[in-house]
Protein backbone atom coordinates (compact mmCIF):
# COMPACT_ATOMS: atom_id res chain seq x y z
CA UNK A 1 0.00 0.00 0.00
CA UNK A 2 1.34 3.05 -1.32
CA UNK A 3 1.74 6.29 1.22
CA UNK A 4 -0.97 7.99 -0.44
CA UNK A 5 -3.09 5.18 -0.57
CA UNK A 6 -2.51 5.31 3.18
CA UNK A 7 -3.27 8.83 3.94
CA UNK A 8 -6.53 7.77 1.96
CA UNK A 9 -7.64 4.91 4.21
CA UNK A 10 -6.25 6.58 7.65
CA UNK A 11 -8.86 9.66 6.27
CA UNK A 12 -11.70 7.23 5.95
CA UNK A 13 -11.29 5.78 9.02
CA UNK A 14 -10.72 8.39 11.25
CA UNK A 15 -13.76 10.94 9.76
CA UNK A 16 -16.53 8.19 8.49
CA UNK A 17 -17.29 7.92 12.22
CA UNK A 18 -17.44 11.78 13.01
CA UNK A 19 -19.83 12.30 9.80
CA UNK A 20 -22.01 9.01 10.31
CA UNK A 21 -24.48 9.86 13.10
CA UNK A 22 -25.65 12.74 10.52
CA UNK A 23 -26.59 10.07 8.37
CA UNK A 24 -30.10 9.19 7.79
CA UNK A 25 -28.71 5.53 7.21
CA UNK A 26 -27.06 5.41 10.83
CA UNK A 27 -30.46 6.71 12.48
CA UNK A 28 -32.31 4.25 11.00
CA UNK A 29 -29.53 1.36 12.05
CA UNK A 30 -29.92 3.03 15.29
CA UNK A 31 -33.84 2.56 15.69
CA UNK A 32 -33.29 -1.22 14.48
CA UNK A 33 -30.63 -2.26 16.86
CA UNK A 34 -32.42 -0.64 19.65
CA UNK A 35 -35.85 -1.87 19.27
CA UNK A 36 -35.15 -5.35 17.50
CA UNK A 37 -31.79 -6.51 17.71
CA UNK A 38 -32.67 -9.58 18.83
CA UNK A 39 -35.37 -10.86 16.30
CA UNK A 40 -34.59 -11.60 12.23
CA UNK A 41 -34.30 -9.90 9.07
CA UNK A 42 -38.22 -9.51 9.23
CA UNK A 43 -38.51 -7.45 12.21
CA UNK A 44 -35.96 -5.20 11.95
CA UNK A 45 -37.35 -4.41 8.81
CA UNK A 46 -40.67 -3.80 9.80
CA UNK A 47 -39.22 -1.59 12.72
CA UNK A 48 -37.58 0.17 9.74
CA UNK A 49 -40.91 0.53 8.04
CA UNK A 50 -42.85 2.00 10.76
CA UNK A 51 -39.89 4.61 10.56
CA UNK A 52 -40.05 5.63 6.99
CA UNK A 53 -44.29 5.42 7.42
CA UNK A 54 -43.86 8.02 9.60
CA UNK A 55 -41.51 10.07 8.23
CA UNK A 56 -44.34 10.27 4.79
CA UNK A 57 -47.00 11.04 7.40
CA UNK A 58 -47.51 14.88 7.79
CA UNK A 59 -48.08 14.25 11.82
CA UNK A 60 -44.03 13.30 12.33
CA UNK A 61 -41.03 15.22 11.33
CA UNK A 62 -40.32 14.46 7.27
CA UNK A 63 -36.40 12.96 8.23
CA UNK A 64 -35.35 9.63 9.63
CA UNK A 65 -33.39 11.47 12.61
CA UNK A 66 -36.37 13.75 12.95
CA UNK A 67 -38.91 10.59 13.47
CA UNK A 68 -36.24 8.56 15.84
CA UNK A 69 -35.54 11.51 18.17
CA UNK A 70 -39.08 12.83 18.33
CA UNK A 71 -40.33 13.54 21.73
CA UNK A 72 -36.70 14.12 22.97
CA UNK A 73 -37.69 17.36 23.81
CA UNK A 74 -40.60 15.81 26.31
CA UNK A 75 -37.80 14.09 28.40
CA UNK A 76 -39.27 11.13 29.19
CA UNK A 77 -41.97 10.25 27.27
CA UNK A 78 -39.68 9.94 23.64
CA UNK A 79 -41.71 8.09 20.46
CA UNK A 80 -38.88 5.37 20.88
CA UNK A 81 -37.99 4.60 24.20
CA UNK A 82 -34.27 4.20 23.74
CA UNK A 83 -33.86 7.96 23.36
CA UNK A 84 -35.08 8.67 26.43
CA UNK A 85 -33.48 5.98 28.53
CA UNK A 86 -30.56 7.66 30.30
CA UNK A 87 -28.11 5.98 28.35
CA UNK A 88 -25.74 7.20 25.37
CA UNK A 89 -27.36 5.94 22.10
CA UNK A 90 -24.03 4.16 21.45
CA UNK A 91 -23.75 0.76 20.16
CA UNK A 92 -20.04 0.11 20.25
CA UNK A 93 -20.63 0.76 24.24
CA UNK A 94 -22.32 -2.41 24.75
CA UNK A 95 -20.62 -5.83 25.44
CA UNK A 96 -17.91 -6.69 22.42
CA UNK A 97 -20.14 -9.48 21.47
CA UNK A 98 -22.32 -7.57 20.85
CA UNK A 99 -20.57 -5.53 18.16
CA UNK A 100 -21.32 -7.64 15.24
CA UNK A 101 -24.46 -7.54 15.69
CA UNK A 102 -24.35 -3.70 15.45
CA UNK A 103 -22.23 -3.79 12.03
CA UNK A 104 -24.63 -6.28 10.48
CA UNK A 105 -28.05 -4.23 11.45
CA UNK A 106 -26.06 -1.29 10.22
CA UNK A 107 -25.45 -2.90 6.51
CA UNK A 108 -28.95 -3.21 6.79
CA UNK A 109 -29.70 -0.19 7.65
CA UNK A 110 -27.78 1.11 4.86
CA UNK A 111 -29.20 -0.98 2.52
CA UNK A 112 -32.52 -0.28 3.52
CA UNK A 113 -31.79 3.67 3.22
CA UNK A 114 -30.86 2.75 -0.61
CA UNK A 115 -33.51 1.51 -1.40
CA UNK A 116 -35.85 3.99 0.45
CA UNK A 117 -33.82 6.25 -1.47
CA UNK A 118 -34.94 4.80 -5.09
CA UNK A 119 -38.10 4.77 -3.88
CA UNK A 120 -38.04 0.71 -3.73
CA UNK A 121 -39.96 -0.51 -0.55
CA UNK A 122 -42.17 -3.37 0.36
CA UNK A 123 -43.73 -2.51 3.72
CA UNK A 124 -44.87 -6.00 5.75
CA UNK A 125 -46.50 -3.67 8.21
CA UNK A 126 -49.29 -2.21 5.36
CA UNK A 127 -48.69 1.49 6.69
CA UNK A 128 -48.18 1.02 10.46
CA UNK A 129 -46.70 3.68 12.38
CA UNK A 130 -46.99 2.50 15.89
CA UNK A 131 -45.99 -1.04 16.81
CA UNK A 132 -45.60 -2.45 20.16
CA UNK A 133 -44.22 -5.67 21.68
CA UNK A 134 -46.73 -8.59 21.68
CA UNK A 135 -45.82 -9.97 24.95
CA UNK A 136 -46.07 -6.44 26.84
CA UNK A 137 -49.35 -4.65 28.02
CA UNK A 138 -49.69 -1.15 26.90
CA UNK A 139 -52.37 0.87 28.80
CA UNK A 140 -51.73 4.09 26.19
CA UNK A 141 -52.33 0.58 23.34
CA UNK A 142 -55.42 -0.42 24.98
CA UNK A 143 -56.65 2.88 25.47
CA UNK A 144 -56.19 3.95 21.41
CA UNK A 145 -57.71 0.65 20.46
CA UNK A 146 -61.06 0.48 22.90
CA UNK A 147 -61.32 4.38 21.73
CA UNK A 148 -61.27 3.65 17.89
CA UNK A 149 -57.98 5.60 17.62
CA UNK A 150 -55.85 3.01 16.35
CA UNK A 151 -56.14 -0.79 15.00
CA UNK A 152 -53.66 -3.54 14.43
CA UNK A 153 -52.31 -4.12 10.50
CA UNK A 154 -49.93 -6.68 11.09
CA UNK A 155 -49.42 -9.26 13.82
CA UNK A 156 -46.09 -10.95 15.17
CA UNK A 157 -43.39 -9.42 12.64
CA UNK A 158 -40.83 -10.40 14.77
CA UNK A 159 -41.31 -9.27 18.32
CA UNK A 160 -44.20 -7.44 17.52
CA UNK A 161 -47.63 -6.11 16.49
CA UNK A 162 -47.96 -3.05 14.50
CA UNK A 163 -51.04 -0.70 13.99
CA UNK A 164 -51.77 2.53 12.52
Amino acid sequence: MGGGTRVLVTSVLITFPLLEPFSDAYWLSLAMYYESRDEGLVGRYAVANVVYNRMHDNRWPPTVKGVITDGLERGRSCDFSFMCDGKPEVPWLHHYSRWSSWIAIRMEGFILWLLESANIRYDPTHGAVFYKRFDVYSPWFEKEIKAGRMRKVAAELGAHEFYK
